[in-house]
């Protein structure tokens, strides 16, 4: 096999220049597996996962064949995503972390990542919720979802959609989020598409909500366009 290169899109981990990166892929990588261990040796990762620009994830023992000159993948994780408090220029790392990534062949403007231990106390609480811009909620996302009626039909403009969605786009082996909530901005019926504004989300799921961005090429994760089917356990009030 002849190299060649793809670009990564590496959002899910840093908001810096790594955002997007290329990388050469060589005879020695065989299956999507070698091409994540690649990817994680660069950048300092540990057990990411692959998918298409187009939502379509990739199997780590499927054959590298699938991967084409010049392909986007998108990488992420199942794990918990980085904490939103890492930022470039950040100097508060431990010796150890500082010895790995200065070990790394990384940019050394931000620390890696390293995913966060997570005590049985935080896997039981509930998900704060955290606002997605000035709005000012009087109940919690989880009473709002609770005493909302369940979406049946193609909602109103203006209505407040309550609802979850899938951690990877039409994977249904991936998972569920949080509730988001959001407004109603418009509707196009014949594809059954809603336009939406996000009012608030739980955290650390703005690689997910981007998925479902109007504008795949920004960060935007506050303007929606989601399908009625990808809406779960959707509620309306």
């Amino acid at each position: 096999m002849q190299p060649f290169r793809i670009k990564v899109d590496l959002k899910y981990f840093f908001s810096d220049e790594r955002e997007h990166a290329y990388v050469l892929i060589n005879s020695a990588c065989k299956n999507i597996e070698d091409l994540q261990h690649h990817i994680q040796n660069l950048f300092n990762l540990r057990n990411i996962r692959l998918r298409t620009n187009c939502g379509y994830f990739l199997p780590p023992k499927e054959s590298l064949r699938v991967v084409k000159d010049g392909d986007v993948l998108k990488v992420f994780t199942f794990e918990e995503p980085p904490p939103t408090g890492v930022k470039a220029g950040s100097t508060k790392t431990s010796n150890k972390r500082k010895r790995s990534f200065d070990e790394a062949e990384s940019s050394p403007h931000s620390p890696p990542w390293e995913p966060p231990k997570r005590s049985k106390r935080s896997e039981q609480s509930v998900s704060q919720i955290v606002p997605a811009n000035a709005f000012q909620m009087n109940d919690s996302a989880l009473e709002m979802f609770k005493n909302a009626s369940p979406l049946k039909d193609l909602p109103k403009k203006g209505d407040t959609l309550l609802f979850k969605l899938r951690k990877i786009k039409s994977s249904l082996g991936s998972g569920l989020t949080g509730v988001i909530t959001a407004i109603c901005t418009y509707i196009n019926r014949r594809t059954k598409a809603i336009s939406m504004n996000v009012i608030s989300f739980p955290p650390r799921i703005r690689g997910v909500l981007s998925q479902y961005s109007l504008d795949e090429s920004s960060d935007d994760t506050h303007s929606l366009m989601v399908k009625m089917s990808d809406l779960i356990e959707a509620k309306c009030r």
